[in-house]
Parts: structure tokens; C-alpha cells; sequence
């Protein structure tokens, strides 16, 4: 059996556009998860929800749209809006480790609160008629948090609990709480999609080996490096040479364009391609060094020259 790979999201990269264009160039991907959505004004939430969902229709795999909240009308409010929008699942993020978000009882922030989390839950599944994934880690500074949460969900209807094994207060250092992991994936009363640390082949096998009874996964930041990696795990072909480099020149093309029709101004376009080169850079063999070039454009007939220049001449990474 193929495992079920995800798309896990991170934050101002993986937007629902991104995910469409990633679609169209690389395969092995199951469905994928966007960075929630802020709260604000319900006007704006709303209309940056429809405009999002538009990318729906070209996209080789499902998406699904992540909301945070940390009250029932918040959750209610905005899963409405998704519904709306054409959604039929949507994701709820009690995994987000910054403290701008935990420190407001949203994110990580509520999961010390396992009794509101179910109480919420109630309220929403009374309410909508509409799918729900978890997105979680173990804690907020320990991890015990999900452990005492997850017998409580045993009768709501969730499709599946998608965990980090680490606490916010690591952000995503340190190694993963393992026996606490292990905990919980016994624990779960709803399937289990393990998160983080798979960055190769190598380390997906490792953490098969711990788990053999989890089939599905959530990768991302391995797969901004590897857009292949889904793919190698899957066990798809995958090109090499010449025919690796220019697909991989064609998806960035392809971000930068989605880029240049919808943002104004050279400095706002390349600051968002920077972004990206975070892990396009380990596309190539000499990473630090071609990020290190990449910073220092400021003119977008620059760029295009050097992007030309290092998909023609520059080694790829043999990953």
C-alpha cells in the first residue's frame, strides 16, 4: 500500500496558488493544508477565502484550508465562510508554536485547555455539516497536553489528527518527544498523520519503521527542498539530468509569474521569491552560496539573469 502523502503549511509560502503550481510539475502528493487564515475583519476573511478557493479548480490535488480559532462563533464564522467557498473539509490549527499566537489562546495555546477544545468541537459539529482535521502538537511547554486531550475526542466525528511530536515552546528545534508520540498514536481514537523531521527517503523509512501501523504522512519544508521527495517515497519516477533541471526551472517560473501578475512593485515581487529561495537554494549542490547570491538582487532584470544563469551552469543537489 502507497503511503498518503500531505502537503503540510508553512507559513507565507504554501498559499493555495502555490500548491496549484506545485501540482501541475510533481507528483506524489495526496492533498495538501494551507497556512490558516488570520482572523480580522469578516468582509476581508471572506474575500480572501473565495479568491484563494479560485485556485481549487486548476490544482492536481485536494486542498484543504486550515482556520484558527479559539472560540466556537470564530470557528463557526470562519468555517462558514469556507463552506461558502466550496470546501468540504476544512482543518483546525492547535499546532501553531508562535507566541503572537498562543499567548491569545489560539494555536499550541490551547491545548493546556483540553475540555474548551471538545466544547468548541461540540458546538461547531452541532452547527455544520462539514469535515474537520486536527493539526497539533503535544503540548504548549509540555508533553503531556494531547495525551489528556485525545480520550476526549473519542466520540466526535474528526477525519484525522495530524501530530508534531514536538511542544510549541521548541518551536521546531530539538529532538521530537518520542515515548510521548508513541503515547499517542495509541491513544488516538481517530487516524493518526504524522508530522515532521521527514526530509529525505531515508528519514521517512525511520519513522515507518517506529510506526508500521501509520500510512499517512505530512511533509513541507522537506518537500520546498525536494519538490521530488513525495515521489521518491512513492517509489514514482523521478527525471534526472537535463529534464530535472528544466522542470525545476519551469515550477519557479511559474511562481515567479503568479508573482509578477498579482503583486505590485520590483522590492515587494523579489522579497517574496526570497522567501522562497530559503529552500529553493537546496536545489543546487553550492546552496549557501547561491542564497547568498540570490539576497543581494535588487533589480528583477538581475534576478531573471541569475536565476538564468544558475539553472543553465550551477550543479544540482543529487537529491
Amino acid at each position: 500500500m502507497l503511503p498518503v502523502i500531505q502537503f503540510a503549511p508553512v507559513r507565507g509560502v504554501t498559499t493555495p496558488w502555490f500548491y496549484s503550481i506545485f501540482s501541475n510539475n510533481f507528483d506524489g502528493i495526496s492533498h495538501a493544508i494551507t497556512p490558516f487564515v488570520p482572523l480580522g475583519n469578516p468582509e476581508k476573511q471572506a474575500k480572501r477565502i473565495r479568491n484563494d478557493a479560485k485556485a481549487i479548480s486548476s490544482c492536481r490535488f485536494a486542498i484543504v484550508p486550515q482556520l484558527l480559532a479559539q472560540s466556537s462563533s470564530e470557528f463557526i464564522q470562519t468555517a462558514l465562510f469556507f463552506k461558502e467557498a466550496g470546501y468540504g473539509t476544512i482543518n483546525w490549527n492547535l499546532g501553531c508554536p508562535y507566541p503572537t499566537v498562543t499567548n491569545r489562546g489560539r494555536g499550541a495555546g490551547l491545548l493546556p485547555f483540553p475540555e474548551k477544545i471538545v466544547s468548541i468541537l461540540k458546538d461547531v459539529t452541532d452547527a455544520l455539516q462539514i469535515n474537520i482535521s486536527i493539526k497539533t502538537r503535544l503540548g504548549l511547554t509540555t508533553a503531556d497536553d494531547l495525551g489528556r486531550l485525545l480520550p476526549l475526542l473519542c466520540e466526535l466525528p474528526l477525519d484525522e489528527i495530524i501530530i508534531h511530536g514536538r511542544t510549541a515552546r521548541q518551536m521546531y528545534e530539538g529532538d521530537q518527544h518520542w515515548e510521548a508520540l508513541d503515547a499517542c498514536v495509541q491513544k488516538s481514537p481517530h487516524p493518526v498523520v504524522l508530522n515532521g523531521d521527514i526530509t529525505s527517503v531515508d528519514s521517512f523509512l525511520h519513522m515507518c519503521q517506529r510506526y508500521p501501523g501509520i500510512s499517512r504522512f505530512m511533509i513541507g519544508r522537506g518537500l520546498l527542498r525536494d519538490p521530488y521527495l513525495a515521489a521518491r517515497i512513492s517509489g514514482l519516477p523521478v527525471p534526472a539530468g537535463a529534464e530535472r533541471q528544466k522542470q525545476l526551472h519551469q515550477f519557479h517560473n511559474a511562481v515567479f509569474l503568479h508573482y509578477r501578475n498579482t503583486l505590485s512593485g520590483t522590492a515587494h515581487r523579489l522579497q517574496k521569491m526570497k522567501e522562497y529561495w530559503v529552500y529553493f537554494a537546496s536545489w543546487f549542490e553550492e546552496d549557501a552560496k547561491v542564497f547568498k547570491q540570490i539576497k543581494k538582487i535588487r533589480t528583477e532584470s538581475d534576478y531573471d539573469a541569475l536565476v538564468a544563469q544558475l539553472f543553465e551552469n550551477a550543479a544540482l543537489s543529487n537529491e
